[in-house]
């Protein structure tokens, strides 16, 4: 079947959770219809969005980027690192992690697009997400396995394998503590992992780790079961922050270790992949670190690159427009366009390769055979 990667942005959540899970640039508005300004918990950052970028979180019609917020706040820490802005940045981080907790409980727990992609996925396939919410990790089996992290009983083998699971092993602090963190491992010259990824690019928002440049734990990840609760570093016992990088962010990427090793293996898997799966992910001009990412793809193309977003028509043979025409352009002369499929939807796309696995119609299903 190939090596397939999928890069996953925020549509493949909105798509999940059917139009509940806001894009980026409607966090605000759904912090509000979920009623979560009501305790004035967010006055600060409301006056500093309303101050620097002329918006009103309460009343305005206009989307806010929050992308865009976070940087702004982060640029301004940079400059004057006061205990207001860090406070600032505080209540912004509240807000992401409440809309995204608040939007899940409102997600239907079974038969999403989600459920669809695991149902797909093989031990050999890595995920690539621009996300920070939980909703494709808990399809993972996230909460189970951060439950039973500990047990060793064979009732609990079932939770200990799978992507999430070699997500733990991999890069956490969690995974350090096991026989799997004890070695180092040897120095390669050829990629050619036995296993796939479960990579979120940007953090995630049950990631919490030690800020304590004198802590030994400085900067270990660890993921939380429980969102509602204040975790402390068990090394240092100072209050544990949590990892979320806003994407147009340049030091982000290469202040945190975790983050700077997910990118790094992230370009090996995107350039040596052989179907590209894009779901959900417009590249934005302005992303410059993704678009890098995936022009990894020109050094080895992939024999099939697929889009899924509501912008595109399934129907073959339609022109495609708008931010379809960037990825045609940064695969310019790298891969035809007889080899680009384009889906409205995750389970559009899902149906087609039902169709083609159930019916034996010959070279057409030789041609999209793995897609």
């Amino acid at each position: 079947m190939g090596t397939r990667v999928y890069i996953l942005g925020a549509g493949s959540s909105i798509g999940h959770s059917g139009g509940v899970f806001p894009s980026i640039t409607g966090f605000f508005a759904c912090a509000k219809e979920f009623d979560l300004y009501s305790d004035k918990e967010f006055r600060d950052l409301a006056v500093y969005i309303k101050q620097e970028m002329g918006d009103n979180i309460y009343v305005s019609r206009k989307e806010i980027d929050i992308e865009k917020v976070m940087t702004h706040i982060e640029i301004d820490l940079e400059k004057r690192a006061s205990p207001k802005l860090l406070a600032i940045r505080q209540q912004l981080l509240d807000l992401i992690q409440r809309v995204l907790i608040a939007a899940d409980k409102q997600t239907a727990p079974k038969n999403g697009e989600y459920d669809l992609l695991v149902l797909r996925l093989q031990s050999r396939d890595t995920i690539i997400t621009f996300n920070w919410d939980l909703l494709l990790d808990e399809r993972l089996n996230r909460g189970p396995i951060l439950q039973n992290y500990y047990l060793r009983s064979k009732e609990h083998e079932k939770y200990r394998t799978g992507h999430y699971f070699q997500f733990l092993l991999d890069f956490t602090g969690l995974g350090e503590k096991t026989w799997h963190g004890a070695f180092v491992r040897e120095p390669y010259s050829d990629w050619n992992p036995s296993t796939g990824y479960y990579l979120k690019v940007h953090g995630s928002i049950d990631w919490y780790f030690c800020s304590n440049e004198s802590c030994r734990f400085f900067r270990k990840v660890f993921p939380v079961l429980d969102l509602d609760k204040i975790y402390y570093c068990s090394e240092c016992h100072e209050p544990l922050e949590r990892l979320l990088i806003p994407p147009v962010l340049n030091k982000g990427y290469h202040q945190y270790p975790l983050i700077r090793r997910i990118w790094n293996l992230a370009s090996k898997e995107v350039s040596s992949a052989e179907k590209l799966i894009i779901w959900g992910y417009s590249m934005p001009p302005t992303d410059y670190y993704s678009s890098w990412l995936l022009r990894q793809c020109r050094k080895n193309p992939p024999k099939k690159l697929i889009i899924i977003n509501p912008s595109v028509k399934s129907k073959r043979n339609t022109v495609a427009t708008g931010f379809v025409r960037r990825f045609y352009e940064l695969f310019r002369g790298k891969i035809e366009k007889g080899s680009i499929s384009l889906f409205e939807t995750f389970s559009d796309y899902h149906k087609d390769l039902d169709i083609l696995n159930k019916y034996d119609i010959g070279p057409l299903k030789d041609a999209y055979a793995g897609i």
